[in-house]
């Protein structure tokens, strides 16, 4: 099929889809405050781009604009991940990006970049400067939950053999990003909700399968019917 196709300006889950796109209650997460502090909301006023400011130029390592004409392939990818639900691909995800047991990519990629976690998240969704403002505003409160939570009952502990190092900064930092992304605890890679799980979600119903460049095998496993996947042995 040779022709392209121009998708309407929309987000790619829009509002009258099913209640798996809409954001959790506030009231799953009872014990954990992510409360803006005055410095984080100075820090969101230095760095986000409001409306009345130019479209920074830039090459930003997102999905195109849904108002872009994509190709077949990328419709395809689209189409697909408008009718499978995160919760469903996740598994196969984790299984062609780490098998569930790689927390670091072996080498970096083309771009120099670098993927962290089960999911296998590039190093250029960590930071608010090249990730969107979008894919920021989502990521911040749970990275400052999974902090407070590292610090609170991780750091400076040995536990199963496993000493967990003090975090190098605040929840903003993307170098204690990174290190809270290679934490060898089921809060943070698993099968299930944790760290790892919670951001590669907000990417995929934001962006679409297509942002894993594994997708076509992701795809493959899912529509088989395939998933490796053991129980994993993770640290409680």
């Amino acid at each position: 099929m040779g022709k392209f196709f121009k998708i309407a300006s929309e987000e790619l889950f829009s509002s009258g889809m099913e209640d798996r796109y809409k954001d959790p209650e506030e009231d799953s997460l009872p014990d954990i405050d992510i409360g803006f502090s005055p410095k984080y909301k100075e820090y969101l006023n230095k760095v986000t781009y409001h409306k009345s400011q130019p479209t920074p130029k830039g090459k930003f390592f997102t999905a195109k604009p849904s108002s872009t004409a994509v190709n077949p392939t990328q419709f395809k990818y689209k189409d697909f991940s408008k009718k499978t639900d995160f919760a469903t691909i996740a598994p196969y995800i984790i299984q062609a990006e780490s098998s569930g047991k790689y927390y670091k990519s072996k080498k970096p990629n083309t771009d120099g970049t670098v993927d962290y976690g089960f999911f296998q998240i590039n190093t250029n969704n960590l930071d608010r400067k090249t990730s969107g403002w979008k894919l920021a505003d989502k990521f911040d409160p749970i990275f400052k939950k999974y902090h407070d939570y590292y610090t609170k009952n991780l750091s400076g502990k040995t536990i199963d053999g496993i000493t967990y190092e003090p975090l190098k900064g605040d929840s903003l930092d993307v170098d204690t990003r990174k290190q809270l992304l290679q934490v060898k605890h089921k809060k943070f890679n698993s099968y299930g909700p944790s760290l790892s799980w919670d951001l590669s979600e907000q990417i995929y119903n934001q962006r679409g399968i297509d942002q894993w460049s594994t997708r076509d095998k992701v795809i493959a496993m899912h529509n088989e019917g395939k998933n490796d996947m053991n129980s994993v042995a993770m640290n409680d």
